[in-house]
């Protein structure tokens, strides 16, 4: 079984629905006692109810329902179109239909880029709940779809300006575990998958844009910050393991969870104060350690911390302290992995617009990439060029990656054979059972 922090654990069960509600109800309520107008959260998580009502779902079974239709796939079950929407109508015609009815979704999110954003849970354990997480992605999807009705509707900076929207959103939403920076990289991810899928409709005047918004993001270690609230995460809920015992429970999730816990349940109160005392410096050293290492070159990010902190497996208290500690760290080697492509990939989409401007200028693709990115051709994760190959009025741009990656493009597929996890680009978040 693969080990993942508590933090992960408990907002899997909340955004993923271990235990599915009978109906849906909206995140807002559950969160904000009241709306004060001043926070921008409040608008992201009014735009994510508004991008998950019923409605609004039926509206994206429908369109996954004709898509599917349209690949020529089989489906077992008719899906009945949204009210409103006749039989014939066409997926574009859907996708516009539910663009229009949602229109206030994007617009908040408008509105809470504009605002300060923070989360108004003030302490976080392992009780909290996360309902807006599995929202917010449908929120982007939804944001997705009104940049696929614009590119068609020969709109492409109203496509462009979605888009940077949904990653502002993304940069602002509060960072407090290391399920909130996967959650956002999803949110780019798909993002800039859409970019690279209809890259040819940009104009001059998008791609400036886009190039804009890179250069202000790249200024954000996003990760390290998600990071630092992990640790603040991780030392409350020892400190629930010392007033409850049965903490241990919601805490371990490894296969070394039947020996912790029964060698657990045998010591006396003074040695489990003991235990908690150690693994908490356990805990503070791998993370003085992650944090430090987040203020390095991005090649190091991916390196796994847990060997340098591990001092054997036997029963004595030293032991278990580093067992328990083992049960958070091994799933932030990939996030370094996750955060190591995002950033990558952002820095391709900036060069994506210099050679984009490069060609609307000159009419022509640059030879070399140092004509059209003469302060950025060389890739600072491997310290060599960027992979830069015209064809025609085509061209290959990519980043040779590092082991654990393979090679990174603008739209990130996992190479076979270059990392243990599975083959999906958000390996994390399919572990998790994160349902869009």
């Amino acid at each position: 079984m693969t080990l993942v922090p508590l933090l992960v654990l408990s907002a899997w069960q909340a955004a993923s629905g271990q235990a599915p509600a009978e109906k849906w109800e909206p995140a807002y309520p559950k969160l904000f006692n009241r709306t004060t107008g001043a926070n921008g959260f409040e608008d992201y998580v009014r735009a994510a109810d508004i991008a998950s009502n019923p409605e609004a779902s039926s509206f994206v079974s429908y369109e996954i329902y004709l898509a599917d239709l349209a690949r020529g796939e089989k489906r077992d079950q008719v899906v009945q179109p949204p009210k409103g929407i006749g039989d014939s109508w066409s997926l574009l015609d859907v996708q516009r239909e539910h663009v229009r009815r949602t229109a206030m979704a994007l617009d908040l999110v408008d509105r809470g880029n504009a605002k300060n954003v923070f989360d108004p849970r003030q302490d976080l354990n392992a009780a909290t709940i996360y309902p807006e997480l599995a929202e917010l992605r449908a929120l982007a999807k939804l944001g997705l779809t009104a940049c696929r009705v614009s590119f068609a509707d020969g709109q492409p900076d109203r496509a462009v300006s979605i888009s940077i929207s949904l990653m502002t959103m993304r940069q602002k939403l509060p960072k407090r575990s290391l399920i909130d920076e996967l959650v956002g990289v999803s949110i780019d991810a798909m993002v800039l998958a859409n970019i690279s899928d209809n890259s040819q409709r940009i104009s001059e005047r998008g791609w400036k844009q886009l190039e804009s918004f890179v250069n202000q993001r790249l200024q954000e270690n996003t990760y390290k910050a998600a990071m630092a609230g992990e640790l603040n995460f991780v030392l409350s809920a020892l400190a629930e393991m010392r007033r409850s015992p049965e903490a241990f429970g919601a805490l371990l999730a490894s296969d070394d969870y039947e020996r912790i816990t029964k060698t657990n349940a045998n010591l006396t109160p003074s040695d489990r104060d003991k235990l908690i005392a150690r693994t908490t410096q356990k805990v503070q050293s791998v993370f003085t350690d992650l944090l430090q290492q987040l203020d390095g070159p991005e090649r190091t990010w991916v390196q796994d911390l847990t060997a340098k902190h591990s001092d054997g497996q036997d029963a004595s208290l030293e032991g278990l302290a580093t067992s328990i500690v083992e049960t958070f760290t091994p799933a932030y080697g990939s996030g370094g992995e996750v955060a190591v492509r995002i950033r990558t990939q952002l820095r391709l989409l900036k060069l994506h617009a210099l050679v984009q401007s490069y060609l609307w200028n000159n009419e022509v693709l640059p030879e070399k990439l140092e004509q059209a990115a003469p302060k950025d051709y060389i890739d600072p994760l491997t310290d060599a060029p960027y992979i830069y190959e015209p064809h025609g009025k085509d061209y290959k741009l990519a980043s040779k990656g590092l082991p654990q990656t393979g090679e990174i493009q603008l739209r990130y597929k996992r190479q076979p054979g270059t990392s243990t996890g599975p083959a999906d680009p958000l390996p994390l978040l399919n572990q998790l059972r994160l349902q869009p």
